[in-house]
């Protein structure tokens, strides 16, 4: 039977036809909720009486105060702007709703697998649908709240969509802490239809609407997506969190493609497109504070006024934490040159001193920090820096931060304009995705030269060189061919040198030695991708003789690996030198060996314990030894896994056996010692001692047998 996935099923909708329908489902004058008793849709009921919607509301399923009953979809007065109905009977409910000439319906339960039919009744109604497994919708200009949302903000002009319903409700219980405000919230499910495009294409022509955040955990139509998100990130700031995935490491890969992981790329796809990437709830609530309260910075230079030195102190320190620039007094002033960070007391000094650094020319924007002192009233001083900040006009931007501040003070910059925040980091981290933001934005509107002015490339010439590679069987470019690759499509790089013997390595090396700069050196082979893994890479190189020696022991600890006969040599780790600056005085590395018998073993021991400096001005010391005996099998081994393949034959799967072992098994010591000995009975799996590790549970019972077998017959 062949395997059943969610199918992305598009629905298109042209013009004029599918915005207004969109914008009719987000801000919808009207509703009708289908709520048989039992339904999911019931709880929503309490929701929209409790906010205050003023839209006319109807009811299907149940008698609900304040709800017009209807018995069908049919019956309707008029077309409805919102259909809300739950999974079960949905595409009936679909069916019905586009007979009705309602723009849009929202389904607030089910899950992907209810999404490609449910599209399809969708496309033949000819209206939008919202879901599967969507938390709903929230329009605070209308007070509306067809969500399972229990903290709905206030309007505003931020606008949120999420494909997580949890990320969604914990920056909803945020901004209503804060009170900050939003134009729309929109949760996707399973995005059926409206997708991230189509709200980007929404909420980027909303007037209302002055930044977006995007909660996303895949994209689904990249290209898509990337048109709208640029569209709009031209308009107005785009913020994006979503979590980060760490490089998964497999064999097969090149350097260059365990770089480009997938979370790499969606980094590059959105700086592309004008995106402002947060790694965190707490990036997207400081970007979000700055982005949704600012205008655009004239420049990166901030001045930091505090009641307290350390506050300040902490503030700055952050701030260079982050690459960020400390403001410094313009030549205008009597403190030419100083950094700009004022200790204060009362609110008058907070209120003088502001006034005195927006007009400075040194400086481009200003944070106010607060903690709470009798002498300094919170609310004195709150009204002395939004008071400066009005007086100042709007030409740059004042933050502050209040600690211990109540809600009174928040609600009092937020009033104002100006973006708070609980610490002086968190300004500090709001303000830099601020300036990332402007640098964005310069990027965006870039113009790329025009296609004369750049030579088309010789696709021929580079399709060669990939053949070449996949006739010689492959799967990755040497440095050479992917230097010739570059330089085909126009693209610099700094070019690596390839030298046959460690005397011509010299020779390219000495230019940089004799202006200080190090060189590194890397082993080239056919045979080896991974070059760190078998100890063919050395790097901060600062002499002729390091390098030398590097090339020599490097070759000579490689040479040794013999494949056929199981022997394997590594470089595993390797260190060298006391300070950057420094010529290094000694460098030091690990050499982890891995044997298939015992004579090997001895052999390769007492080889690498003789190794000797090429170079008389090195000496060498070599330390160490075998830490424990190979896994050799024995013809009693040998016997014992033919007893276990036969007990795995009876359970339904085949043993295989493992022609050449390595590692470190505690198996090793009593195999030594002639006990019969097998290893790896357990579960199966993949990616051993990695963060990708996993065990496969349908082979539990499987090996749990096995296991019980062997014991029970030997």
């Amino acid at each position: 039977m062949a395997a059943v996935t969610h199918a992305r099923i598009r629905i298109g909708y042209a013009g004029h036809m599918g915005t207004d329908r969109m914008k009719r489902m987000l801000e919808p004058g009207s509703l009708v909720v289908v709520a048989p008793p039992g339904a999911a849709t019931g709880p929503l009921l309490e929701a929209l009486a409790a906010e205050g919607y003023g839209g006319r509301r109807f009811i299907m399923g149940l008698s609900v105060p304040g709800f017009e009953p209807v018995a069908v979809l049919d019956d309707l007065p008029e077309p409805v702007d919102l259909v809300i109905a739950p999974v079960d009977g949905a595409a009936g409910t679909i069916a019905a709703a586009g007979r009705r000439g309602c723009a849009g319906v929202l389904v607030v339960d089910g899950d992907r697998s209810d999404a490609p039919a449910l599209a399809e009744a969708a496309r033949r109604a000819g209206l939008r649908l919202l879901g599967p497994d969507s938390m709903g919708l929230v329009a605070p200009r209308l007070h509306l709240n067809a969500s399972f949302a229990p903290f709905v903000p206030g309007a505003g002009s931020l606008a949120l969509v999420a494909q997580s319903n949890s990320i969604a409700a914990g920056i909803l219980a945020w901004a209503a802490r804060r009170e900050v405000g939003f134009s729309g919230v929109v949760t996707l499910g399973a995005a059926a239809d409206v997708d991230l495009a189509d709200a980007l294409d929404h909420f980027g022509q909303d007037s209302r609407t002055r930044a977006i955040l995007l909660a996303l955990d895949e994209v689904e139509d990249a290209a898509r997506f990337l048109s709208s998100a640029r569209a709009a990130a031209r308009l107005k700031p785009v913020l994006v969190l979503k979590a980060w995935q760490p490089a998964i490491r497999n064999g097969g890969l090149t350097h260059a493609g365990l770089i480009v992981t997938s979370d790499r790329a969606h980094d590059a796809a959105f700086h592309r497109a004008g995106l402002l990437r947060v790694n965190d709830l707490d990036e997207l609530f400081a970007a979000a504070e700055t982005l949704g309260r600012s205008r655009q910075l004239v420049g990166g230079r901030l001045a930091i006024v505090s009641n307290g030195a350390g506050l300040a102190a902490l503030a700055a320190g952050r701030l260079r934490q982050l690459g960020g620039r400390l403001a410094l007094r313009g030549a205008d002033t009597a403190e030419a040159g100083q950094e700009a960070i004022v200790e204060v007391a009362t609110a008058q000094d907070y209120a003088k001193t502001i006034t005195a650094l927006l007009a400075d020319g040194g400086v481009d924007a200003v944070l106010a920090v607060h903690a709470p002192h009798r002498l300094a009233a919170a609310e004195a001083c709150a009204e002395a820096v939004v008071t400066a900040a009005q007086d100042a006009g709007r030409g740059k931007l004042v933050l502050a931060a209040w600690i211990g501040g109540d809600e009174a003070v928040g609600a009092r910059f937020a009033a104002a304009g100006l973006p708070s925040f609980a610490t002086g980091a968190e300004a500090v981290v709001g303000f830099q995705h601020l300036l990332r933001h402007a640098r964005l934005q310069t990027e965006l509107m870039a113009t790329p030269p025009a296609a004369g002015e750049v030579p088309p490339p010789d696709r021929a010439q580079a399709r060669a060189i990939v053949a070449r590679a996949l006739a010689e069987e492959r799967y990755w470019l040497d440095a050479g061919e992917v230097s010739a690759l570059l330089a085909i499509y126009g693209i610099p790089e700094l070019k690596p040198v390839l030298a046959t013997d460690v005397e011509a390595a010299l020779v390219v090396a000495r230019p940089f030695l004799s202006s200080g700069r190090p060189v590194a050196l890397k082993i080239v082979s056919p045979d080896i991708v991974h070059k760190s893994d078998v100890g063919g890479v050395a790097l901060d190189l600062a002499t002729e003789a390091a390098i030398r020696e590097a090339a020599h022991q490097i070759l000579a600890i490689e040479g040794l690996t013999d494949y056929a006969r199981g022997v394997t040599t590594t470089v595993a780790l390797m260190g060298g030198g006391t300070a950057a600056n420094v010529i290094p005085q000694h460098a030091w590395f690990s050499v982890d060996l891995r044997v298939a018998t015992a004579a090997d073993g001895t052999a390769l021991e007492r080889e690498i314990l003789g190794l000797t400096p090429r170079d008389p001005d090195v000496r060498i010391s070599v330390t160490g030894g075998m830490n424990r005996p190979p896994y050799e099998k024995s013809p009693e081994g040998a016997a014992l896994f033919e007893t276990a393949k036969r007990i795995a034959a009876g359970i339904g799967f085949e043993l295989q056996d493992c022609p050449m072992t390595g590692g470190g098994s505690d198996g090793n010591f009593t195999a030594a010692l002639g006990v019969p000995t097998l290893d790896g009975l357990g579960i199966d799996g993949e990616g051993a001692h990695t963060l990708s590790e996993y065990a496969l549970i349908s082979s539990i019972a499987p090996r749990q047998a096995l296991i019980k077998g062997l014991l029970e017959t030997v």
